[in-house]
């Protein structure tokens, strides 16, 4: 009993102690030192008839900033093909936040060329980097399926089933991404503004997120199911992709996008999508996302793509 009587006036003699400043304490912490760079990213399909790249800057950790003055203005921004300058974007102006664009001929990008991005600007260490435009996947077949199983929170699934035929002797990186299309109905009215009847000139098409797949090799990367050949180099294979039923009409239409990315292109994508992951956890060991420009941060991708539309 003395024992217990000794202990807890130990305890009450250190809580008496300890002054009202004791919990109340300011730490004082030096933010890590950045280098100011560029940021900047740019994909690049095989499909695209325009050359996209985005260019903003870095702030350090504890900067306050605006967040116009992210993005960067008056860079110089181009594109070379084997060695040779195909476009130089100048700024948008459909998109002003940092967005630098240009219209290209359709042949510009070409499987198993070699492309060069370059972004200069006074005020920051130029960038460079490489990719090589990788082949077509060999798509055999894609199907529907509406009952795709169930979610772990209980909600019902569709499936999308990609059949591909790998190549072998290669390490060969893949994407799946896939849209919904919704008719765009247009009132059509009479000089006298009587309404006379409907058009659909065109589909307004909507990013349908991937939720899972059966694959233990895919991962959800941002946007799109990504995964390599590791596992069935050179043979036949299906990439199974799910997600919720957004829209339970029988009629509805999907675009499937199959891509073949490059390294950098998968690698960045994975990295992105774990430090997405890491920031919900306060415990976690931060992230570095992956990037392949010398001088910046960001990426430079390239992807080949065919697409298939299920109606």
């Amino acid at each position: 009993m003395l024992r217990k009587l000794s202990f807890f006036a130990f305890v009450i003699f250190l809580c008496q102690s300890c002054s009202s400043d004791f919990f109340e304490q300011v730490v004082n912490i030096d933010p890590p030192v950045y280098e100011k760079s560029l940021v900047v990213h740019a994909t690049c399909s095989s499909l695209d008839t325009a050359f996209r790249v985005r260019v903003t800057r870095n702030f350090g950790l504890l900067d306050v900033v605006e967040d116009s003055a992210f993005f960067v203005k008056n860079a110089v921004v181009q594109l070379y093909k084997e060695g040779q300058l195909v476009a130089t974007a100048p700024e948008s102006t459909i998109r002003p936040d940092g967005w630098y664009e240009i219209p290209i001929a359709s042949n510009i990008y070409e499987v198993g060329k070699t492309y060069e991005l370059k972004v200069s600007h006074p005020d920051f260490p130029g960038i460079q980097a490489t990719q090589t435009m990788p082949a077509l996947v060999a798509v055999d077949s894609v199907r529907f399926r509406k009952n795709g199983g169930i979610s772990p929170d209980g909600s019902e699934l569709f499936a999308i089933d990609a059949f591909i035929q790998d190549k072998a002797g290669e390490t060969n990186y893949y994407g799946v991404y896939v849209t919904e299309l919704y008719i765009n109905v247009i009132p059509i009215f009479d000089e006298n503004n009587n309404f006379i009847g409907l058009d659909t000139i065109e589909d307004d098409e909507y990013k349908i997120y991937p939720e899972t797949s059966d694959d233990p090799n895919a991962q959800v990367a941002l946007d799109m199911l990504v995964l390599t050949d590791q596992f069935f180099d050179g043979q036949a294979y299906k990439i199974s992709y799910k997600s919720y039923s957004y829209n339970s009409n029988d009629a509805a239409r999907y675009k499937v996008y199959v891509r073949a990315l490059t390294k950098d292109y998968y690698l960045y994508l994975l990295s992105e999508a774990r430090k997405g992951e890491a920031e919900d956890l306060p415990l976690a060991e931060p992230v570095t996302v992956h990037t392949n420009l010398s001088n910046g941060i960001g990426i430079f991708g390239m992807y080949s793509e065919k697409v298939v539309l299920i109606k």
